[in-house]
């Protein structure tokens, strides 16, 4: 349990630090963005925004992977109840709205694999620790009737803690910050 807790204070601390940090740099340097690089001082995209990589992706986890992380969860009642619980806390209520044409398609996906530590990792039991995240079609020009450019891009970021299991180093409880829609941006080139 104190492994835990020193990872989830750790990981916490890290998040804020970052955050502290992403607001320094966005009011100290002209080029700031996690989505390219933006110009403060002529408020501008020297080559656009375009959507960050996200850390994670939806491929299907390997049959024997799955059965490994099963086996393992048995052996770590703690994890297992500590799932359970963000399962019972889950909100499965995305739905679409009928008659309304989105500008921004998107999917909502749910991760099983992340880049963590320099190595693939797999989510344990994505289905049931509710974490989700909006694919966008890839999208310029989404404002048609407007002359300014504009582009689809990932919004809303959330931040998720979310068991993972990786095969260098076991269970661990790590934060991730992942796009809940895709919003249409409109936003101004820097000229040459």
């Amino acid at each position: 349990m104190k492994a835990i807790f020193l990872t989830l204070i750790g990981s916490a601390l890290f998040w804020v630090t970052t955050e502290a940090a992403d607001a320094f740099a966005v009011e100290l340097y002209d080029k700031t963005s996690i989505y390219g690089e933006f110009d403060k001082e002529d408020e501008c995209w020297t080559d656009g925004p375009e959507n960050p990589t996200l850390p994670v992706s939806d491929d299907c986890i390997p049959a024997s992977t799955k059965l490994k992380i099963e086996y393992l969860l048995r052996k770590n009642p703690s994890v297992l109840a500590a799932i359970k619980e963000k399962y019972i806390r889950c909100d499965n209520s995305y739905y679409k709205s009928v008659g309304l044409a989105n500008v921004c398609p998107s999917e909502v996906a749910y991760p099983t694999k992340v880049q963590v530590y320099g190595t693939m990792c797999y989510v344990v039991k994505p289905e049931s620790q509710c974490i989700r995240y909006a694919k966008c079609e890839e999208k310029s020009g989404c404002l048609e009737n407007d002359a300014s450019k504009s582009e689809c891009l990932m919004d809303s970021f959330r931040q998720f803690d979310t068991w993972i299991y990786c095969e260098n180093c076991g269970f661990r409880l790590v934060q991730l910050r992942l796009p809940q829609c895709c919003t249409c941006s409109k936003y101004e080139e820097c000229q040459p």
